[in-house]
């Protein structure tokens, strides 16, 4: 008898327990993993990047030619990170601390380039990494959204 009646109790109290946790506040991040070059991609896999894009590379490197290697999504919740595999032997880290965004650039697994932002991505964040003579790699980051993920206590409301 006392069994069933401390699994109730249980039960009971994980629910009452997750129906007081607050929503989590999630931020979703698109990445373009650019080469900037002083000649035109060979890469297959290489696009145009947008116009208002290389205007803006162009006003502030030495490059004239951009190519997109890759792009996307990445969404992150309160003190998570993310490990982004890139093509040509790079990675791209990405580490959310409240409203702090570490991002960091590696190639062949150095450290090549990165900084802590104190604050939310507003607009468009540039970083540039790994300049190798004639190339240089850069990431095109910018926030897409901010939501917060239900939980069961936001289910009802």
């Amino acid at each position: 008898m006392i069994r069933p009646v401390l699994m109730l109790f249980c039960v009971v109290s994980t629910v009452l327990f997750c129906l007081d946790l607050p929503a989590q506040d999630v931020r979703t991040y698109h990445y373009q993993f650019i080469r900037g070059s002083s000649r035109k991609a060979a890469d297959a896999a290489a696009r145009p990047i947008e116009a208002h894009l290389t205007g803006r590379l162009a006003s502030l490197f030495r490059w004239r030619d951009f190519a997109q290697l890759a792009e996307d999504d990445c969404a992150l919740h309160e003190e998570e990170t993310a490990a982004i595999e890139l093509p040509e032997g790079g990675q791209l880290h990405l580490r959310r601390s409240g409203e702090k965004l570490d991002v960091r650039l590696y190639r062949d697994g150095r450290r090549c380039a990165g900084t802590p932002r104190t604050g939310r991505i507003v607009g468009l964040f540039i970083i540039a990494g790994d300049p190798s003579g004639s190339d240089c790699w850069f990431i095109a980051l910018q926030e897409v959204n901010r939501k917060k993920t239900p939980t069961a206590g936001d289910q009802g409301k």
